[in-house]
């Protein structure tokens, strides 16, 4: 079976199941049983018909030329955008993702500054009161743990 000839087969089997439903006779009050037992002559028709084109090393061939066509075009596509976006003087994918890590980075180490100046001046306070700081987890250690804990318990760097 050529490549041209690989829906001929779904057709024939559609066409035979309608034949089959009109040769039955005239259409019964029960209209709505008639329509899924056609209905379901046809997906079984068309799952055969699949299941014997797919099987086939034509459809394999074609298959893997296609894919290969693709990713080809893929490629290309992406690296005329990279080189689009260089030629206009826009930033890269890998150089967005890289500054978005560092921001990220940033983020935390100034959480995790913010925490130790609000420490200090915890521990400030308590020596000018004579009283004994309490210790609490800080906002930045708690965003940091669910952080780790959506990557998996990962720690970032």
């Amino acid at each position: 079976m050529g490549e041209g000839n690989i829906w001929r087969p779904f057709m024939d089997q559609g066409i035979a199941a309608w034949a089959a439903l009109m040769a039955r006779g005239p259409v019964s009050p029960d209209l709505m049983a008639q329509w899924k037992q056609f209905l379901d002559e046809w997906i079984a028709a068309w799952g055969k018909a699949l299941e014997q084109a797919m099987g086939t090393e034509a459809f394999a061939q074609a298959l893997g030329r296609y894919l290969e066509q693709w990713t080809a075009v893929q490629a290309t596509a992406q690296k005329a955008s990279a080189d689009m976006a260089q030629a206009l003087g826009m930033p890269s994918r890998a150089q967005l993702s890289n500054v978005v890590r560092q921001v990220t980075d940033m983020e935390e180490r100034i959480e995790v500054l913010t925490d130790q100046v609000g420490a200090l001046a915890s521990r400030i306070e308590s020596l000018i009161h004579g009283s004994t700081p309490t210790r609490t987890q800080s906002r930045a250690t708690r965003r940091r743990g669910q952080r780790r804990a959506a990557h998996g318990g990962k720690k970032r760097r």
